[in-house]
């Protein structure tokens, strides 16, 4: 008290605070959920999931966008506001790896979120100055091929295996 930024007279009472308290809460389970289901739930539980902490592997016995092992685990006792981490299954391999659509013009994080869970690794993510897109908007993907060389990727093309993807996005 009084709001930040606000000019304070001579002599006037200030009380200062360096943190607001966190509420201790208990992790849910989200293992045996759907994805989805958990992006829904995540907010309200107040707890938080960034594209980087969303992992996906092929898992025979899992089906496809469950939710199959978290950390914190569920009953741990954390802040408020705490990352949480997951991986979920994609279901059966069949050994062909697809860039999914429309990476190009989406957001970073949707790019992210999408080439994982198609089993790309994502790699450098550079910056390109372009007033024709919208800001940190992907503009391009690619590969480093022999000799560092930059090798554009097309969305629909088949990998025999998941390489490495670089992601150049947008800055006004």
């Amino acid at each position: 008290f009084p709001k930040p930024f606000t000019k304070v007279k001579k002599n006037r009472i200030v009380e200062l605070s360096v943190f607001k308290d966190k509420a201790t809460i208990v992790v849910p389970n989200y293992t045996g959920l759907d994805l989805k289901e958990v992006q829904k739930r995540i907010k309200k539980d107040r707890l938080k999931l960034h594209s980087k902490d969303i992992m996906f592997f092929p898992e025979n016995s899992i089906s496809k966008d469950k939710v199959y092992f978290q950390s914190p685990e569920a009953g741990s006792k954390v802040l408020e506001g705490e990352s949480l981490k997951i991986n979920v299954s994609l279901g059966k391999s069949d050994g062909a790896f697809e860039v999914p659509m429309n990476i190009i013009g989406s957001s970073i994080d949707n790019a992210i979120l999408q080439l994982r869970k198609s089993m790309f690794s994502i790699g450098d993510i550079d910056t390109i100055y372009n007033e024709n897109f919208l800001e940190e908007t992907v503009f391009e993907i690619y590969y480093n091929g022999d000799s560092n060389q930059k090798i554009e990727i097309y969305e629909g093309m088949i990998f025999t295996v998941p390489i490495r993807v670089n992601i150049v996005i947008t800055k006004d």
